[in-house]
């Protein structure tokens, strides 16, 4: 199997688009981008975001800016770049490009996510898939007890096409190297991804009719619709795995009224008896050796392995997992503009720290289904085992 290397602090995680089968763009936070995303945390700490325009000419930017302790509430404006410039977002005080204020104002405990997406190209021209890249970004996280977390936001990546399913898995490692005891593995999804008004035409992304308008929002607050369940495990370094639980990403908490509601729904929705999700949130600590810095639930409860792999294998997204049905009677397929993206970030509570974000298609089983052993074929064709959709009743 091919692994990352953890060295230092420097944790590799991943970055990924979730979609039923079928191609998907690849997340990069290397190249410049259509659509940028970062997270943002100001619990006893401060955040920052640099964007910067790539082109000579001007650009118009959307910024959305969800905010998980109030029901993932969205704000969000419009700002206008000019050739080659840099700005960065306070996110204690957001001031927009030409120093006025942006509208937004965060509480001192908001957390989340902030997805800034080109909205109009040079001479005020739509953004459609074609075009590649835009603009590249990087954020970064001071904590007031001294450590900081900095990294490339991740973006959407039109140049890269792959497939992924039921059953995919991810991987990063991590280790105490450094003095690291604590973590934050942050998981956002959201739809709408990409320039906007998609249509999904014979398994291809389409762009819409630039008379449509501009970017369609990105939405993130139907978390029963909006979510990444996946099973968990960790490997040591001997290769003995240890069994974890299930858990969902999506943009809430524990202090969310909708929470045991979504729990609930999803729960009644899930066909596999397989699944079982009890926790879900933006962020999660690894296990009881690498609690969350902020006091959140872990991926792995009661483990304490100090070095080794978490294994997160896709159970259901978006609310498309096996079983569901449309009104025809088929199974339901994502539209293609579904995006989940990932950040892990370690620390030594004190004054050293290291966050960052790695997308890895080809690492581990892409086409696995787990433990029927099924595989997916080459085309990418979605098709569930026999045995995961029930027979419908008499």
């Amino acid at each position: 199997m091919n692994k990352k290397v953890l060295t230092l602090l420097v944790l590799p995680i991943l970055a990924l688009v979730i979609a039923s089968c079928g191609t998907a763009p690849l997340p990069t936070s290397d190249n410049p981008s259509i659509q940028l995303t970062s997270y943002f945390d100001l619990r006893e700490r401060e955040s920052f975001l640099q964007v910067t325009n790539v082109v000579d000419e001007s650009i118009t930017v959307h910024v959305q800016v969800f905010n998980v302790n109030l029901d993932c509430t969205e704000n969000n404006f419009y700002d206008t770049y000019t050739g080659n410039d840099t700005h960065v977002y306070n996110m204690n005080d957001i001031q927009t490009n030409d120093g006025t204020p942006s509208g937004i104002n965060l509480a001192d405990n908001a957390y989340g996510f902030v997805v800034v997406s080109i909205v109009a190209g040079p001479d005020l021209r739509i953004v459609t898939l074609e075009d590649q890249q835009f603009a590249i970004g990087n954020f970064r996280i001071v904590d007031n007890s001294g450590y900081e977390y900095r990294t490339n936001m991740s973006g959407y990546n039109t140049a890269e096409p792959w497939c992924f399913g039921l059953g995919s898995t991810l991987d990063f490692n991590f280790s105490q190297t450094g003095g690291a005891t604590l973590s934050d593995v942050v998981g956002i999804a959201f739809e709408n991804a990409g320039p906007g008004c998609n249509a999904d035409e014979e398994g291809e992304l389409i762009p819409c009719d630039p008379s449509e308008g501009l970017f369609t929002e990105v939405a993130a607050t139907n978390f029963e619709a909006v979510n990444v369940i996946f099973d968990v495990d960790i490997t040591d370094n001997a290769e003995s795995v240890f069994s974890c639980r299930d858990v969902m990403f999506a943009c809430i908490n524990e202090d969310n009224p909708k929470y045991a509601d979504l729990l609930s729904a999803v729960s009644d929705n899930v066909i596999s008896n397989d699944i079982s999700v009890n926790v879900a949130g933006l962020e999660y600590g690894i296990n009881d050796a690498f609690p969350h810095s902020k006091g959140g639930p872990v991926l792995c409860p009661q483990n304490n392995i100090t070095e080794g792999t978490v294994r997160l294998r896709v159970e259901d997204f978006f609310g498309e997992q096996p079983g569901n049905l449309d009104g025809d009677g088929a199974l339901g397929i994502l539209d293609g503009d579904e995006f989940f993206t990932g950040f892990v970030g370690l620390n030594n509570g004190n004054g050293r720290g290291s966050m960052d974000s790695i997308w890895f298609p080809g690492l581990g089983a892409i086409f696995e289904l787990g433990q029927n052993g099924q595989l997916f074929p080459d085309a990418c064709d979605f098709q569930v085992p026999p045995g995961l959709i029930p027979e419908p009743p008499v």
